[in-house]
């Protein structure tokens, strides 16, 4: 079973409550990435960015029996500060202990 959210706390605890009892769960984190995806957002992409981390730890959960994905929403035209993104994946890195390939 799958749920794909927003990065927002509310949408993910939705999201993980409706997988939770699920084998195996999956849940897919859309985090913006760029200064026009975050613009829907009202923030700034290092803004919605440095917001992105919250939701994925707490979709894994104490038990980390959910499987988190990270939607990296980006425009292909978008001005996109890419060290801030490059720092984000870091932070995701080390927050999941794995090394995304």
């Amino acid at each position: 079973m799958a749920a794909v959210c927003r990065g927002g706390r509310r949408d993910v605890e939705q999201a993980v409550a409706s997988v939770r009892d699920s084998r195996p769960a999956r849940v897919m984190v859309v985090v913006h990435a760029s200064e026009a995806t975050a613009k829907a957002a009202h923030r700034t992409a290092a803004e919605a960015l440095a917001a992105g981390i919250d939701p994925v730890r707490h979709a894994r959960g104490p038990g980390d029996t959910i499987a988190v994905d990270v939607c990296a929403c980006r425009t292909g035209r978008a001005v996109s500060d890419d060290a801030a993104f490059a720092d984000y994946l870091d932070r995701l890195t080390h927050l999941t202990g794995r090394n995304p390939s």
